[in-house]
């Protein structure tokens, strides 16, 4: 792994911690049916069923893929990574999965394959699991991103080592394994296009793709390496710094955005940092919520301060209500983590103090919310079924 882990004001918000909220765990992981749930979120299949992938356990302790019913039966393992020398399959799943208009649901491996650089695969509903490309390393190494699927049925996607210069890519991927290279990082001393695109892309209406990259970017007394970017790029066409995280004082703007961008309701784009804001000054602060216009205006939304939570990692996700839903990493009340509920243009609500209890600690994949409107998601550790993490649901979200 080359690195771990309608119309709305402007505004800086403030943060209201209520009463914990209800949290249900539905189900905690022991190891040989998965550990360490990934990066990415569940993602509800036409089905109506929720499929998810862990980066560890299984058979052979190299991740699967599993399947649950909301509400309903327990978590049934589709597949166990690696059970063949060689890991031809993949191994090490990170980004989670999407389904595309082809019924198939897509994912990728950020290790093994016929080279041990990852793999884009396909898995049907009847747990038949396809290898569609194996990354060789000029076309990209550890692809962690979750895949997006274009307006023109097109894949694509990230990965966040290898390419030209060895600092990741963009690439197109047809459903049958036809892959293109749209853009390779660092194709200049100091990496000013950006460094380790780790999170997945998003499409304007327009049809250009928006993301993030965790490093690079104009480098600063604060950030040697950069501490990041938002970027723009055409399917087939130049890329465009938007933003360069860390050129405000004290990085109030943020640093290092592990997440990818939200497409709002209001035409713009949200996202977190994992680290600077306004409350925690400096790289090493408590990370953001940020605004960035389609032009590339950014806002600091919010600064967390550590009692409402610390360190997001994941992205956010805007509900049906028009609220946005995230978690974070580490902080609140009990320091594992929090679960927030955040209205642009007002305050930010904790809703859910993890404790490294039964409920999960550390959360760090995105939240999805299901046809019912009940929000899902995952932690990576605690549980008691060994610490292996957990999947959990919030319900009662207001429609």
């Amino acid at each position: 792994m080359s690195h771990v882990v309608r119309a709305f004001a402007l505004f800086v918000a403030a943060a209201i911690v209520l009463p914990a909220q209800s949290l249900t765990t539905v189900y905690e992981f022991n190891g040989l049916n998965g550990r360490l749930p990934t990066y990415g979120a569940l993602v509800e299949a036409r089905n109506g069923d929720l499929y998810g992938t862990t980066f560890y356990g299984g058979t052979v302790d190299n991740g699967t893929i599993y399947e649950f019913t909301p509400g309903g039966a327990l978590p049934t393992t589709l597949h166990s990574f690696c059970t063949q020398a060689g890991c031809p399959d993949g191994a090490n799943p990170s980004g989670g999965m999407i389904q595309a208009t082809n019924g198939l649901l897509y994912g990728t491996t950020s290790g093994g394959g016929t080279s041990g650089n990852g793999t884009v695969f396909s898995i049907d509903p009847s747990a038949t699991l396809t290898t569609v490309h194996t990354f060789q390393g000029a076309d990209g190494t550890y692809p962690v991103g979750k895949l997006l699927q274009g307006k023109s049925g097109i894949l694509y996607g990230t990965t966040s080592g290898g390419g030209a210069y060895g600092h990741g890519t963009i690439f197109s991927l047809t459903p049958g394994g036809t892959l293109t290279t749209i853009y390779s990082f660092c194709s200049q001393s100091g990496c000013p296009d950006g460094d380790t695109p780790w999170a997945g892309l998003v499409q304007a209406a327009s049809g250009e793709l928006y993301g993030t990259t965790v490093y690079g970017g104009v480098e600063t007394a604060t950030c040697v390496a950069g501490c990041g970017t938002v970027f723009r790029i055409t399917p087939g066409g130049p890329l465009t710094t938007l933003h360069n995280f860390c050129s405000r004082s004290g990085c109030a703007d943020g640093a290092l955005p592990y997440a990818g961008l939200l497409l709002a309701y209001d035409g713009n784009f949200y996202g977190t940092t994992q680290y600077g804001g306004a409350n925690c000054q400096g790289f090493s602060g408590c990370g953001t919520i940020f605004r960035i216009t389609p032009g590339g205006t950014l806002t600091t939304a919010f600064s967390f301060d550590d009692t409402d939570g610390r360190g997001p990692l994941a992205g956010l996700i805007q509900a049906t209500n028009g609220k946005f839903y995230g978690t974070t990493d580490h902080g609140g009340t009990k320091v594992d983590g929090t679960l927030f509920e955040f209205i642009p243009g007002g305050p930010l609500t904790n809703l859910y103090n993890f404790d490294d209890g039964a409920d999960g600690a550390n959360p760090f994949a995105a939240l999805v919310q299901v046809t019912n409107g009940d929000l899902y998601g995952t932690t990576p550790y605690g549980g008691a079924g060994g610490g292996y993490g957990t999947i959990f649901r919030i319900s009662g979200v207001p429609q």
